[in-house]
């Protein structure tokens, strides 16, 4: 019998975490027995999910009841999510358990390694915990957080900066392996018809609306490079907590007719093709997917120095800036002013997007597939 697989993972919104896992789905482990468990199942990318493969959830998808809320907000949640947990997967066994994510996901995995504990454990880390470290509330202390890592048999980070943002020593294994795009799959679909028709130099943002994310600093950007006189809008693509606060900061700024809010897209691919330039205004990343999309159909990034962008960008096919909008204005601007260096950097992105999508798949299958056969 093919040894069995549990992924954890926290929900499937629209977010690059959540892209990347379809992809090594369909990728990696098609034809392989596959459990998926998560903190709770929803989100527009839900249905992407194969049917082949069954899905479990923690906490209801329409969100906690009042009950579960009011528990949540004490410690004994941890009580509560791991006899819930092992509920769930009662009578099941596994060769090997994944958390896909760190957060809620990993939280859910230390529940699970004395359940299954001659199973590979392998944990993923998508951010730099140097400049965001966002898991500990769900972990609840770092000493929690710490033992966590301490037991799991692998740690996989998705860009080396994510690795030496790491705070934890420990003896544990580690490996860097850049998150996999389908390259076909995002060409395919970036032909199907935008939402929005391209007027004038065009700014994209795309991304979760949250503070990490910075939006408010792409307004900034571009009402930075409306006032030197450059004659530009800004996309915005996505949803957030903060949507109602950059809604209120696009019409103070008197830019309503020049940033357009397009709201979550499942399918952002048409319009990303669109775009002049993909603007990464971010505090923190771990290895940006949505940057490698970019690169993927020859868009050229201006983005800030954080997480894993450097990585991508070695290459070519972008420009890296300070945490500031004069400082991304001042990089979109000399886009504008010369057209060589944007065809340049729109070369360079298609050629850097080629590069290592085949050698990622093959080291994934490696640790995900070939280790079980030995």
């Amino acid at each position: 019998m093919t040894p069995r697989t549990l992924i954890l993972a926290d929900t499937m919104n629209v977010g690059g975490a959540e892209r990347v896992l379809i992809d090594l789905l369909r990728r990696v482990l098609p034809d392989q027995p596959v459990d998926l468990c998560f903190f709770r199942l929803n989100g527009p990318l839900t249905a992407e999910l194969p049917h082949t493969m069954t899905a479990f959830s923690l906490y209801p998808p329409e969100g906690k009841s009042l009950a579960q809320r009011i528990l949540y907000n004490t410690p004994l949640r941890h009580n509560y999510q791991q006899r819930r947990l092992r509920q769930i997967l009662a009578g099941r066994k596994y060769h090997t358990v994944i958390s896909w994510l760190e957060g809620p996901a990993a939280v859910m995995h230390s529940y699970l390694l004395d359940s299954f504990a001659h199973a590979r454990h392998l944990t993923w880390v998508h951010t730099d915990m140097s400049d965001n470290h966002w898991t500990l509330p769900f972990f609840g202390s770092e000493h929690r957080e710490h033992g966590f890592y301490r037991r799991v048999n692998r740690i996989v980070f998705v860009s080396g900066q994510a690795r030496h943002g790491f705070p934890y020593s420990v003896d544990t294994p580690m490996e860097v392996i850049p998150n996999l795009i389908d390259r076909k799959r995002i060409t395919d679909l970036s032909e199907q018809s935008a939402p929005i028709r391209h007027r004038r130099f065009t700014l994209l943002f795309l991304g979760r609306l949250e503070t990490v994310k910075r939006p408010d600093r792409f307004v900034d950007t571009v009402a930075e490079l409306t006032r030197r006189g450059y004659d530009v809008e800004g996309w915005v693509i996505g949803d957030g907590r903060m949507r109602g606060q950059v809604e209120r900061q696009v019409e103070h700024l008197r830019l309503s007719g020049r940033i357009h809010m397009l709201g979550l897209q499942t399918n952002p691919y048409p319009t990303l093709a669109q775009a002049d330039v993909l603007v990464l205004p971010s505090d923190a990343e771990g290895l940006p997917t949505v940057v490698s999309e970019a690169l993927t159909l020859g868009v050229p990034v201006v983005a800030t120095r954080c997480g894993g962008v450097e990585e991508l960008l070695a290459r070519g096919g972008g420009i890296t800036t300070g945490l500031t909008a004069s400082a991304l204005a001042d990089a979109v601007g000399s886009l504008i002013d010369d057209p060589k260096l944007r065809d340049t950097l729109k070369t360079q992105a298609r050629h850097a997007g080629n590069i290592s999508a085949t050698t990622t798949a093959e080291r994934l299958k490696s640790l995900l597939i070939t280790q079980h056969e030995n």
